[in-house]
């Protein structure tokens, strides 16, 4: 607290406050008396401290189930370990997101942030420039640093989504997608017909998402898919090069990356990984596809993990 004073004079070791207007009541609200000087004011300031230098979140505004994020800092590097410096990347929860959080000229990224987050996540959208992500932060970490996030590229070149649906190639990677009706884009997203093209890159698990936890999942094998968060109804069937060498007719399962914090129930959880349904390797031992039937198959457009079936 600060003690404020306006207009103040000094007898004798008195402290009064003098009043131009002596008719006006005095500013604590008490009535006029035939005293002309009125009571010494002492006003709560108002002061509150930056994010800086607070480094905590507000405890007066904390949701239920909702940890607190200090800051992040983090560096984007390309597939040659150059920097980035092009992109922003975003914290969100379900319950809010920050603004875009652009790289520098060298890549980093850094923002003071003091707000509480719902399943908050370090959450990527590279449109049809890389692999778009998001990633659980643990709700014990306060402070994001990532010295390296590496992005992967998408091929410049994109697939139109055929009017009657079919069959999309790119990356060796082939989707089957539903007729047009039934293709929905991320209304968040860009309406550049650029941002809706078909596009594929296989994803070094070494450059996987910053928090991605591979000892219970043991995905063996991740492909990115653009564009991200379209709502594929009914499920899209996938084939992909058997990069791994997994032998021929192998049962394996497919999983997605939930990117979208917008939409209740999503197909994947916001931030992390579910079960997409079985798949197989061909005959010949060359692809690995998802099985047909209800609950196989690719139900919206992101990041899928394959790993042999367990």
């Amino acid at each position: 607290m600060r003690i404020a004073f306006s207009s103040v004079l000094l007898f004798g070791g008195v402290i009064a406050a003098c009043s131009t207007s002596p008719s006006n009541p005095p500013v604590d609200g008490g009535g006029a008396d035939d005293v002309k000087t009125q009571k010494d004011v002492i006003q709560t300031d108002q002061y509150v401290p930056s994010c800086v230098e607070a480094k905590a979140c507000d405890p007066t505004s904390q949701p239920t189930n909702a940890f607190c994020l200090v800051s992040v800092d983090a560096t984007l590097f390309d597939l040659a370990s150059k920097p980035v410096t092009t992109e922003s990347i975003y914290i969100c929860g379900t319950n809010i997101c920050t603004s875009p959080l652009a790289a520098n000229a060298m890549g980093k990224v850094h923002a003071d942030v003091c707000l509480w987050f719902i399943k908050g996540a370090f959450k990527y959208l590279g449109g049809p420039s890389y692999v778009s992500f998001a990633s659980t932060i643990p709700a014990n970490i306060t402070a994001v640093s990532l010295p390296s996030v590496v992005l992967t590229s998408l091929p410049m070149a994109g697939v139109d989504f055929p009017a009657n649906g079919g069959d999309l190639v790119s990356s060796g990677v082939t989707f089957t997608a539903p007729a047009a009706a039934g293709v929905k884009f991320d209304m968040s997203e860009s309406s550049d017909p650029n941002w809706h093209k078909f596009r594929v890159a296989q994803v070094d698990l070494k450059n996987a998402p910053p928090f991605f936890d591979n000892t219970t999942l043991k995905l063996e094998v991740l492909w990115g898919l653009a564009p991200v968060n379209a709502l594929i109804t009914p499920s899209a069937t996938l084939k992909v090069p058997n990069t791994q060498k997994w032998a021929a007719n192998a049962p394996v399962e497919f999983f997605l990356n939930g990117v979208n914090n917008s939409t209740q129930n999503p197909p994947a959880p916001y931030g992390g990984w579910s079960p997409m349904g079985t798949g197989k390797v061909s005959s010949d031992g060359l692809t690995v596809s998802t099985d047909p039937g209800i609950g196989n198959g690719i139900p919206m457009i992101g990041t899928v993990g394959i790993r042999l079936k367990m």
